[in-house]
């Protein structure tokens, strides 16, 4: 059956997703729920409807108006590249992306901070 479906289907080992299907008494995929914080369901349905996207995005504080904002380019430089450069054009990096840098003491606390969000993370300006 996985050979002749053209989408992503995750593994659910632990049976959550089947037993929140159950209980939304949703009896095929695809089909996709949108859970906040709280554990509130606020968007259950197919993924292709445009509301899904939408609640998505809300629910993960997206604004849809970066969409329209030129994106920034994701950081490849190694920690070890980014260590070759000064503390100020590090602090540049995550000033532009609107990360904070207060609790970096050390220059190498600001590539560590670089490497884990901005090079898997998409800012816009």
């Amino acid at each position: 059956m996985a050979g002749q479906m053209e989408y992503i289907v995750a593994l659910d080992s632990g049976g959550q997703a089947q037993q929140l299907m159950e209980k939304a008494k949703v009896h095929g995929i695809p089909h996709a729920f949108v859970i906040d914080l709280e554990g509130t369901i606020r968007y259950s349905g197919h993924p292709a409807d445009a509301q899904f996207e939408k609640i998505l995005h809300q629910t993960v504080g997206i604004n849809l108006e970066n969409r329209k904002k030129e994106a920034l380019p994701l950081i490849a430089d190694t920690f070890e590249q980014l260590m070759e450069k000064s503390a100020k054009d590090l602090k540049q990096i995550l000033v532009d992306r609107g990360i904070d840098y207060k609790g970096c003491i050390e220059k190498a606390d600001l590539a560590t901070a670089i490497v884990s969000t901005c090079s898997r993370v998409t800012y816009y300006k």
